[in-house]
């Protein structure tokens, strides 16, 4: 439990911590425009955040309250709505909205939001099938791995 929610609370609210864009090239492909909604926060440990007695490594099903809503529009601009989380060692529940509002760009299959100041904040590997974008964090270990999974509104 203690090495999923600071990795938890890092992509929800620190996903936007700026570092260094090397590349100012800003392509958008028309399959990632749209409003998308957070449907599974999978990662490698499972945990019984909600306290049922089942864990899971699907942080969503175990914190429902948790909603992320990422809005792609066709000028490079991304908005985004989630919770802002408050966690111990053992629980964690959802507080206010937070928001973000900056840009994105695509490479291949790296998926990278800027800031306001176009800052590189977070890159993640990306697909789409259909109507579900798949954002991939491969973390610094193995251990902190998440995999975001979004459903098209």
């Amino acid at each position: 439990m203690k090495k999923v929610f600071p990795i938890l609370v890092l992509v929800v609210l620190t996903v936007f911590s700026c570092s260094k864009s090397d590349d100012d090239s800003n392509s958008t492909p028309s399959e990632l425009l749209g409003v998308w909604n957070l449907t599974k926060f999978l990662t490698e440990e499972e945990v019984d955040t909600n306290g049922d007695g089942i864990k899971s490594n699907d942080a969503k099903s175990e914190l429902p309250c948790l909603t992320v809503t990422h809005t792609f529009t066709a000028n490079g601009i991304i908005n985004s709505v989630s919770n802002d989380l408050d966690d111990t060692e053992e629980t964690a529940s959802c507080t206010e909205k937070v928001s973000f509002s900056g840009s994105f760009k695509e490479n291949g299959d790296e998926l990278t939001f800027l800031d306001s100041n176009n800052m590189e904040t977070e890159t993640f590997k990306f697909k789409i099938a259909a109507k579900t974008l798949t954002l991939i964090d491969n973390g610094d270990t193995p251990e902190e791995k998440i995999t975001l999974v979004f459903t098209r509104q």
